[in-house]
């Protein structure tokens, strides 16, 4: 890889893959997945506010579609007695 943005972009993706791995029981998926797809949408040069509204949106979908539609559990987290 001699390109540094397609390295870093392999980098940000392989430390999004293993932080949700360590941190999924303990932060919960919707934090953790506002916070990586945040960081990929600042990463790829979409305006901070249109990334941060989309992160947040994008995790609840994914949260709705996950735990209502296909019946998988996702750890709560840090949002355990909200959710």
């Amino acid at each position: 890889m001699r390109d540094r943005w397609a390295a870093t972009n392999v980098a940000l993706l392989v430390a999004s893959i293993v932080l949700f791995a360590l941190l999924a029981e303990t932060v919960g998926f919707i934090p953790l997945a506002i916070a990586i797809l945040l960081a990929v949408q600042l990463r790829l040069g979409i305006a901070p506010v249109r990334a941060a509204v989309t992160a947040v949106l994008g995790a609840i979908g994914f949260h709705l579609l996950f735990v209502m539609v296909l019946r998988v559990p996702l750890p709560p987290g840090l949002l355990e007695g909200w959710l």
